[in-house]
């Protein structure tokens, strides 16, 4: 009996680890309007953390733990808007995925851009998903819904 009271703690112990555990998801976005909407969403999701950058060299910065990113956690996936500041998303994507300690962090695009020279690159370049960005609210929350779906995903494997 007493061993079984012992395996049922640490389950119970493992449990509460695994519950703790958030998925960290590095957006990257420019728009302060846009950044209001996410924080509205992901304020509501316990297992997600969030943090935002608002341009392509802070991105590239903090996925490699420059500057003032230097003791950045890695993130568990990056959704990444391709019309940014100082470095298009395009080239952080190309950059990211070039760095071989670093290219197998997912990669989640969500821009207002339905090109397809963009779609193509990215799918190249071997992006998780390409969402465009929607004008209806409930829309976006289902994309917002989605990410942390594919974020809690990420942090179980």
């Amino acid at each position: 009996m007493k061993k079984f009271e012992l395996n049922e703690q640490l389950f119970n112990i493992y449990i509460r680890i695994l519950m703790s555990k958030k998925s960290e998801i590095l957006f990257v976005e420019d728009n302060p309007g846009e950044i209001t909407i996410i924080k509205s969403y992901m304020d509501c999701e316990p297992k997600v953390k969030i943090n935002f950058v608002n341009d392509g060299i802070s991105a590239l910065d903090y996925i490699f733990n420059r500057g003032k990113y230097l003791n950045a956690i890695k993130p568990n996936l990056v959704v990444l808007d391709l019309n940014l500041p100082n470095k298009s998303g395009k080239e952080v994507l190309s950059e990211l995925k070039s760095h071989n300690d670093h290219k197998n962090i997912p990669v989640i695009i969500f821009t207002s851009s339905g090109d397809k020279n963009d779609i193509s690159f990215c799918r190249n370049l071997g992006v998780y998903e390409y969402y465009t960005k929607p004008m209806d609210l409930e829309e976006y929350y289902g994309i917002m819904k989605s990410i942390c779906m594919i974020g809690n995903h990420l942090i179980k494997d």
